[in-house]
Order: C-alpha cells, then sequence, then structure tokens
C-alpha cells in the first residue's frame, strides 16, 4: 500500500518522494520509536537487523532527512522528524482501519493448509468433528504443494497446517506430531504381478510418479518406495493419490501411495496391497503446526488429539 496524497505542513515537501513512501516503513519507524531498538522491531518481525536498519535508511532517503539518532538514552527521533510524527501516526492509524474494514470477516475464518492427500482424506472429518467443540468458527480448507507451506504462512494465507516431514516455522508458530502415515504397493484386482508378488517382479511394472506444479513449473514429488528411484520402470504421473489409484486399478502400473487414501480401493476390491518381505514397511510422521496468535490452547489440544484419532483408524 502506498501514500498517494498528503498533507504535510512546516516540511519541506519538495525534497521528498512522498509518492514512494510505504506503509510498512511508517510502521517499522514508529516501532523503532515505541521500542528505541533495532534488535527488538527484527524480533517482533521475525527478520534481521540488518534488515531494518535498510528500511529506516530508505525512507530517510525519501524523505530527504535523517530521522533518527543515537543517545545515551538509545534511538531518538531528529527535531525534523518530529514534525513527521503526528503525520505519521495518522497515517499509520488510517491503514489499519481500511484494513480492519477489509479483514473483519476474514478474522472470523480459520485457514487450514494440508497437502492433497491429506486435505481430502483426512481433514474432511476433522472439519465435521469441528462443529460440536466450537459450532461458530468457520473453517477454509486449502490444498497446497509443501513447498509452499512456509511462503503462504509468512504472508498469512492460513493459520493451521496439517503436514507431513518437519518444516522450518517462525518463532511465533508451535509444531506437534500427531501420528504417522503408511505407504503401501499397490496393484489393479487382476494384475499378473500378484501370481509371483517378489520385488523383482514388481520391478518389471511401471510406477506411478507424484508431480504437481509451482511457480517455477512442474516438480517430482516422493512416493517413498524403499528402493532406488532409477530400478524403477517410469510410468504416468498425476498430483493426486486418488488418481494414481484410479490409473493403478485400471492398468497394469503399480503405486505406492498413501494407505488412508487407498483404504475404500481396498475395501472395494478393485485394488490389491503387496506385501513383499524384502521392502521394509514405510511410515511418514505427520504434524500440525499452527499460528500461536490466532489459535487458542484450548483448540490446539482439540486438534491434536482429533487428527491423532483421525490417523490411528
Amino acid at each position: 500500500m502506498y501514500i498517494m496524497e498528503t498533507g504535510v505542513s512546516n516540511i519541506e515537501t519538495d525534497a521528498m518522494d512522498i509518492e514512494d513512501i510505504k506503509i510498512k516503513e511508517i510502521k517499522v519507524f514508529m516501532e523503532l520509536l515505541k521500542t528505541g531498538s533495532v534488535r527488538a522491531v527484527a524480533r517482533q518481525r521475525d527478520n534481521h537487523a540488518g534488515q531494518i536498519s535498510k528500511i529506516i535508511l530508505g525512507l530517510e532517503k525519501k524523505v530527504g532527512f535523517k530521522l533518527i539518532e543515537r543517545s545515551n538514552f538509545g534511538i531518538q527521533p531528529t527535531a525534523r522528524a518530529l514534525e513527521l510524527i503526528p503525520l505519521f501516526d495518522d497515517i499509520h492509524k488510517s491503514e489499519e482501519d481500511i484494513r480492519s474494514s477489509f479483514t473483519t470477516k476474514e478474522k472470523d475464518i480459520l485457514s487450514f493448509a494440508a497437502n492433497f492427500f491429506l486435505a481430502s482424506h483426512l481433514l474432511p472429518q476433522v472439519f465435521s468433528a469441528f462443529e460440536k467443540p466450537f459450532p461458530t468458527q468457520r473453517l477454509r480448507l486449502l490444498d497446497l504443494p509443501p513447498s509452499s507451506f512456509l511462503q503462504v504462512a509468512l504472508r498469512n494465507g492460513f493459520q493451521i497446517c496439517l503436514h507431513t516431514g518437519d518444516h522450518e516455522w517462525p518463532k511465533t508458530w508451535s509444531s506437534e506430531k500427531v501420528g504417522d502415515i503408511h505407504w503401501i504397493l499397490c496393484a489393479g484386482k487382476k494384475h499378473p504381478v500378484l501370481e509371483k508378488p517378489t520385488l523383482k517382479e514388481v520391478l518389471k511394472y511401471p510406477f506411478i510418479f507424484p508431480v504437481y506444479w509451482t511457480d517455477h513449473g512442474s516438480v517430482y514429488g516422493k512416493d517413498n518406495f524403499p528402493q532406488i528411484g532409477h530400478q524403477r520402470i517410469r510410468g504416468h504421473e498425476t498430483a493426486t493419490a486418488v488418481s494414481a489409484l484410479e490409473i493403478i486399478r485400471r492398468t497394469d502400473q503399480l503405486g505406492f501411495v498413501p494407505e488412508i487414501v487407498a483404504r475404500p480401493f481396498l475395501k472395494s476390491g478393485e485394488v490389491v496391497q503387496i506385501e513383499l518381505s524384502t521392502v521394509k514397511t514405510v511410515k511418514q510422521p505427520v504434524f500440525l503446526s499452527v499460528k500461536n496468535d490466532r489459535i487458542s490452547q484450548k483448540m490446539y489440544k482439540w486438534l491434536i488429539e482429533t487428527c491423532a484419532k483421525e490417523l490411528s483408524l
């Protein structure tokens, strides 16, 4: 958001690039005056002190004069900066009012992020159970590739994430392991390999490989099969385990997929699990991560218990 017009008095506006000043720069400057410490502002923003100093220097360049000076009492505003502070304060408050008018309804919604198979095969059960302890809370479900989790979280795109594998979450987030996902080898019910289910025979057939789309193009995922990748024949590629299973039941291709997704296919008999003594059991830890200032301890505890219960079924 940018400042487009302003009524600055007692300041030489011709020397300023007023239209280029950003709300973020003003907020950082006001936070710096309040805390008196670059490091304190950096901690609040999960940022580096050098980046905060760079923002202040950029703002000084735009207004055309020094805004802060160091003294025995810490960081203090310069005499000329004191004339700008009331204006900056008004702009800051106006920005908060505008933002509030757009986000009031959004604050009523909690957004969950998860990869494709957890979003479709675990979170719907969690959502349905959510209504009893939290009847007025609205939820939003986001299917995201794991590579996007941190980027979207830092932009406040969601407040809760259910994910496999660990992630480098900011200090303002908490994580807890809630269970494991088991991966199994599957084939169609009439697949020839079922007559002689050995690793040697399995490797004669193509495997379906996971792939998903990012801003940088298509990226291969991991199907967690405990066998060196180049020893397998590549078959079709797909972004979801459900579509992989649909291909498996219709072709001679094999797939190593999450058991939680394969359950209905196994129950109907359209897909069969292949158990190999030479292939170790594969399980993948599942974590629940939440943004601390949006999720109460009561809700966090309930989510941990509910997700753990669903994963243990």
